[in-house]
């Protein structure tokens, strides 16, 4: 990461919100060829001393080499505006972009919200927008999400924005904006240090950049401009959810709370009124997509195969316990899974042998981010739906008699190896919500990329490496068995449907334009005649 000694850049306390003053400096930038300014001093003083010839013929070759040089510049910059590439070294590698998830990841942790539909995916699909649409505006390759080029203030110059600052005011705005809560809500004490995170990014970011040149100024102009403009799109989506009343199941194998060994209230209770989303989606309306098909019967063979599995990993029995310290490991590696996908993705980003950057690279998270938000939001609903019990009420309170011999491990003291979450088992979260990262990095890297990622529920725990995005998801299904929290058959649930969920995203949202297409082509095309 770049210093920030010595850097002459913005103040770190700059408003939250730049449109008021970018349009003006737009308009009055100076002209940074600089040619009449030099040419009006140096002819002043050749006038004013009156020097001998020979001094005057060589100021004027001089006068000559810098006006000529002056002008190759702006012949320079206006070539680079016609081509739309923006200043030299502009691009964001996989790095930058690991940067901001990093902020991302702690100022959701500071609002108390790490993870889920209404809150660190929410944020993480709002940032990732920001980014996107504030690159792709200048190179305009993609179709947008909410922000059309058209719909640029005139006073932004999109051929002189520099599209790394850009992208960098964009995500700041966004995450600035995440902590202006509605009035009803209160106000949280971290913002303030929040604010100068994002800020000091933001120098880190454009260090690069006099801060009174035309490429700084309409770049922080477009991101200011992009971030609000993601901020109103998500103004009024239901965040945060209001509460409904949720109704407590009666059978054993139903969702019951306010039990002695299950005493919380339930989480997410907005999320049972009856619609797909109780925050507003980025990509879905509802439909087959979204389908979540039913849970096993108690009275099926393979649900008895998973009963008797699950009990083994859970039990302190050790007559009966299948628990291998690598279980244990396994399932708390993974425990923490809310906002982890945002924790993930870092971790890829980092240690991944990833190619692509700019524009390309932010599509990908963005449609990440998106699939990964609309595949919790949508598995809550479900989950509410269905109701179906988790295993620390259903090994306590199945009846002896029950059929199918589940009643045989009856046990009334039974505890699983981690803390059972205050909502309904079925499907699981952690399938759902990784299941749409994986499926999205497969889209985009293929499956047999390596990479490592750490615990975010168990930092000290050591990292684990894999080879390929099934693997990790695989692992995260199985460590909610291991961990005693999930039946077998939830982790496929959500995991197929975040699968359709990210297949739907990926197939009508930012398309390549026809454009872009016609450009490749003719590169091509290009190409194959040179050769």
């Amino acid at each position: 990461m770049l210093s920030l000694a010595g850097r002459a850049g913005p103040d770190l306390d700059e408003p939250e919100s730049d449109q008021k003053y970018a349009p003006a400096i737009v308009a009055s930038a100076p002209n940074t060829g600089e040619t009449a300014p030099v040419k009006s001093v140096g002819v002043s003083k050749m006038r004013t001393l009156q020097r001998p010839r020979s001094a005057a013929r060589a100021a004027l070759v001089l006068l000559s080499l810098v006006f000529c040089l002056s002008f190759g510049v702006s012949l320079a910059l206006a070539a680079e505006r016609d081509a739309g590439n923006g200043p030299t070294g502009d691009d964001l590698t996989r790095f930058d972009i690991a940067e901001w998830h990093d902020k991302l990841y702690e100022s959701t942790n500071a609002l108390n919200s790490p993870g889920g539909g209404s809150s660190g995916l929410r944020g993480w699909a709002m940032m990732a927008l920001a980014m996107f649409e504030a690159s792709n505006t200048i190179d305009r390759t993609y179709a947008p999400y909410a922000v059309s080029a058209a719909s640029v203030p005139a006073g932004i110059d999109l051929k002189i924005a520099s599209r790394r600052v850009a992208v960098a005011k964009a995500a700041q705005v966004v995450l600035d904006g995440l902590f202006a809560p509605p009035p009803s809500q209160p106000k949280n004490a971290l913002a303030h240090l929040r604010r100068f995170a994002h800020a000091s990014e933001f120098a880190i970011h454009t260090a690069a950049f006099d801060p009174a040149s035309p490429a700084y100024v309409n770049g922080v102009a477009l991101g200011n401009f992009i971030g609000q403009e993601i901020l109103k799109n998500r103004a009024d989506d239901g965040h945060p959810p209001a509460d409904t009343k949720v109704v407590n199941g009666t059978d054993w194998n139903q969702y019951q709370y306010g039990l002695p060994y299950f005493p919380d209230p339930p989480q997410s209770s907005g999320y049972t009124s009856v619609r797909p989303f109780g925050v507003a989606a980025f990509g879905l309306a509802g439909g087959d997509v979204t389908f979540v098909v039913p849970p096993l019967g108690p009275d099926s063979p393979e649900f008895k195969t998973q009963w008797e599995e699950l009990f083994s990993y859970g039990t302190s029995n050790s007559a009966r316990s299948a628990r291998t310290a690598e279980t244990d490991a396994t399932a708390r590696f993974y425990d923490g899974n809310f906002g982890s996908q945002i924790g993930n993705t870092i971790d890829i980003l980092a240690s991944a042998d990833i190619r692509q950057t700019g524009t390309d690279l932010l599509r990908i998270i963005a449609l990440t981010a998106m699939s990964a938000h609309d595949a919790h939001a949508n598995h809550w609903f479900w989950k509410y739906h269905y109701r179906f019990g988790r295993p620390i009420t259903q090994y306590r309170q199945v009846p002896a008699d029950q059929p199918n011999g589940l009643g045989a491990l009856h046990d009334e003291a039974w505890q699983p190896v981690l803390t059972t979450s205050p909502n309904p088992e079925y499907p699981s979260g952690h399938a759902a919500r990784t299941g749409a990262l994986t499926a999205s990095f497969r889209k985009a890297f293929g499956d047999d990329l390596t990479f490592r990622t750490i615990s975010f529920s168990d930092p000290a725990a050591p990292p684990r490496t894999y080879t390929s995005f099934t693997a990790l998801q695989d692992e995260v299904m199985i460590s909610r068995t291991y961990g005693g929290v999930h039946w077998r058959h939830s982790g496929p649930a959500g995991r197929d449907m975040a699968q359709r969920v990210t297949d739907y995203i990926w197939s009508h949202y930012l398309q390549k334009t026809a454009s872009a297409d016609a450009k490749a082509n003719e590169k091509t095309n290009e190409k194959a005649d040179a050769k």
